[in-house]
């Protein structure tokens, strides 16, 4: 994604929606603390509903992962990383259910998409929740781009200036 794009776009939302600035990421190496108590909260509630939603699916490794970080105490940016590559998992791998309050994986997890208007629509989806985590603190602006660009694109075969562009946002 190109950096002036999202920052055009956090700053829209800063002014529109009076979010404060995201705080300073720690630098790489740097010793983290463990998460505050209203991270983790999310990051519980977030894989219990999952666990509920599936039922007798398969849980993906997005939410194994997801659940050890909290086991073991793991960082605020940690968890928000966690948490997003989660969302990325569960918005374009499975399928909800709504009568039965559900949720399955689709017949190929991690398969190339093509670029249809549903996809699209999945696709602003979690680019604007992603902009939202950054922007109340929850991913840096850094990681968000990493799973966007390593994620979120290639599965549309898109670079990540590709899918800004197409998702028009």
């Amino acid at each position: 994604m190109g950096i002036r794009r999202w920052w055009l776009v956090v700053l829209a939302m800063q002014g529109c929606a009076g979010f404060a600035p995201p705080a300073p990421s720690p630098r790489r190496g740097v010793a983290m603390k463990s998460a505050p108590a209203k991270i983790v909260e999310m990051a519980q509630q977030q894989t219990s509903n999952l666990r509920q939603a599936l039922k007798s699916a398969p849980a993906p490794a997005e939410l194994t992962a997801l659940e050890a970080s909290l086991a073991k105490g793991a960082s605020a940016e940690d968890l928000g990383r966690e948490m997003m590559l989660l969302l990325v998992s569960m918005t374009l791998d499975h399928v909800q259910d709504v009568e039965n309050d559900s949720m399955s994986p689709v017949e190929s997890p991690g398969a190339p998409l093509d670029p249809t208007p549903e996809v699209k629509a999945k696709m602003q989806y979690l680019y604007s929740y992603g902009i939202r985590m950054m922007t109340s603190g929850l991913i840096d602006l850094e990681t968000l781009q990493a799973v966007v660009v390593d994620k979120v694109a290639p599965r549309v075969g898109m670079s990540g200036e590709e899918l800004d562009a197409w998702l028009d946002m």
